[in-house]
């Protein structure tokens, strides 16, 4: 027989719980605030779900590497938090879509999209533009 290295039960059960942390957390962010699930659990918890199925299906491709595994997962995370930093039309575009959301990580929520569409909208030389609305001091100072 030759010496194929056969899947450990044990990488298959990581596999399926990657699948199901999967089916999870889309159905959370598909059906959460339908359902009148709070803001938070929604997002943080899809948030969540998504590191935990990163680092399960690390553990699948580098077994007996718990250092490794760790240190790669991090690295995912780290990485597609600073991808949500670059900016194109294509890629907001792309962003805007379930497939898109779920390859970067989640989907922008209004909030947080129209916080980037007020910073986008800022002139490259940081001027604002005629259609911004005039700043506000965060705080007066008394005298």
């Amino acid at each position: 027989m030759d010496k194929m290295k056969a899947i450990s039960p044990d990488r298959l059960k990581r596999f399926a719980a990657a699948i199901a942390v999967i089916v999870i957390g889309v159905t959370l962010r598909l059906t959460g605030y339908e359902v009148g699930l709070p803001y938070g659990f929604v997002k943080y918890g899809g948030s969540l779900l998504w590191g935990v199925m990163v680092y399960l299906l690390v553990t699948v491709i580098l077994p007996d590497r718990p250092r490794l595994q760790l240190f790669i997962s991090v690295m995912i995370a780290v990485a597609a938090e600073l991808l949500r930093l670059y900016h194109t039309p294509w890629l907001d575009e792309f962003r805007l879509t379930l497939a898109g959301g779920a390859a970067a990580r989640a989907n922008l929520l209004r909030l947080e999209h129209r916080c980037l569409s007020v910073r986008d909208r800022r002139r490259r030389d940081g001027r604002p533009r005629s259609d911004d609305p005039p700043a506000t001091p965060l705080s007066k100072k008394a005298g």
